[in-house]
């Protein structure tokens, strides 16, 4: 079977190509904000993620307390993590 020729056929990825100064950039912003947050509230609201966790309880509110206290996606991500542990895929063949 072949394509009809109004298909043209292409063999090149397209990539996105993203500046180096935007990356230190972002790793400036991060910093900073590491830097100048409230450590009290941010360590009270991660444990406080670990805790609804453990407890099967709603995360939502301390979800949203986190972001408060400018806790990352990827802090968060791991909060979880402690309490729930990842999920493999079982090889299957």
């Amino acid at each position: 079977m072949s394509l009809p020729p109004f298909m043209p056929i292409s063999t090149s990825i397209f990539g996105q190509e993203i500046d180096e100064s935007a990356e230190e950039g972002q790793r400036e912003g991060l910093a900073k904000l590491r830097a100048e947050r409230d450590e009290a509230a941010w360590k009270a609201s991660l444990e406080a993620i670990r805790e609804a966790a453990r407890q099967k309880q709603n995360l939502m509110p301390s979800l949203i307390e986190a972001a408060k206290a400018h806790a990352t996606l990827g802090e968060i991500c791991e909060a979880m993590k402690d309490v729930h542990g990842t999920w493999d895929e079982p090889a299957i063949f």
